[in-house]
């Protein structure tokens, strides 16, 4: 296989997207261990992420090409440089080989992932005709990332607090593991929301050619300028919450680069569908770096 092929599956499947993804869930193990996680299982559990992730998407570009015809003509699948066929085969090898790492990892993360496995097969089928539950499904999707690493390291460390002995000496191996836990529900609900925004803004981008194609997406049925409230509300809850991970134990490293994150969120909102979805994409990128690094300084 050439290069230039790598690079079109590269493309198929966002790579930038699954890099996010196996990031994310490194974090979600560093949260945990206030550490890097250095763990093969961690590795092996941020590749099943990356390739659960690459395959959904491949998926949904497959399903998605009469449409893409309009809406971005220079994907893979619409431009010519794969075919439909090509994309769907290498979305099913991406689903298989993630969800066997994953088994190798634990039982719940096995669950996670074929949980996370059924719904992106389900949303890349009907998406364009789930309003916004659509949008809803890839906004958990995106915020059980960090749940996914965390329950590598975590499960483990359960198993072994409660082997040590009986409370209190139990109870208080316990704790760091149950305020990580609160750190990672903020984080992911915060992720859920900024998704959810992200989400949105691809359908109000994305109108022109989904209307074309029969879709039914939340601004088609409720319009642009009701959508855009989704999307406003959804980045001003995640803004409000950023600070909490800081004020739950993250290092100060953290606020320094959430904060120009949280910038940018803020902006999106103000600019046109497409520099509002790179800028979403953009700030997802920093807040996962500054969560990492908050974690294991």
């Amino acid at each position: 296989m050439d290069l230039r092929k790598i690079s079109v599956y590269l493309e198929l499947m966002r790579a930038w997207n699954c890099m996010v993804v196996f990031v994310g869930i490194v974090v979600g193990a560093a949260l945990v261990l206030r550490r890097f996680p250095y763990d093969i299982d961690v590795l092996v559990a941020a590749i099943s992420g990356f390739l659960i992730t690459g395959g959904g998407n491949a998926l949904n570009d497959y399903f998605d090409r009469e449409i893409d015809k309009i809406n971005k003509p220079n994907r893979p699948i619409p431009s010519g440089r794969l075919s439909g066929e090509g994309a769907f085969a290498f979305s099913t090898v991406a689903f298989f080989m993630g969800l066997v790492l994953a088994y190798h990892v634990n039982i719940v993360c096995l669950d996670i992932a074929l949980f996370n496995t059924a719904i992106l097969l389900g949303y890349a089928r009907y998406s364009k005709k789930m309003l916004l539950l659509a949008n809803l499904e890839v906004a958990y999707l995106v915020s059980s990332v960090f749940l996914f690493g965390a329950f590598v390291v975590a499960v483990e460390g359960l198993k072994l607090t409660v082997s040590i002995g009986a409370p209190p000496y139990g109870f208080y191996g316990l704790l760091p593991i149950a305020i990580a836990q609160k750190r990672m529900i903020v984080v992911s609900i915060c992720a859920f929301l900024v998704a959810l925004s992200l989400e949105v803004t691809k359908d109000i981008e994305d109108v022109k050619g989904d209307s074309s194609a029969g879709a039914l997406t939340l601004p088609i049925k409720i319009g642009e300028k009701w959508s855009k409230l989704v999307s406003v509300f959804s980045v001003l809850g995640a803004v409000i919450l950023s600070p909490m991970p800081w004020i739950l134990g993250l290092h100060a490293v953290y606020m320094i680069l959430v904060i120009p994150a949280d910038a940018l969120f803020i902006a999106s909102q103000i600019a046109d569908p497409t520099r509002g979805r790179k800028m979403i994409s953009l700030g997802m990128g920093l807040t996962v770096l500054a969560l990492l690094l908050g974690a294991i300084l």
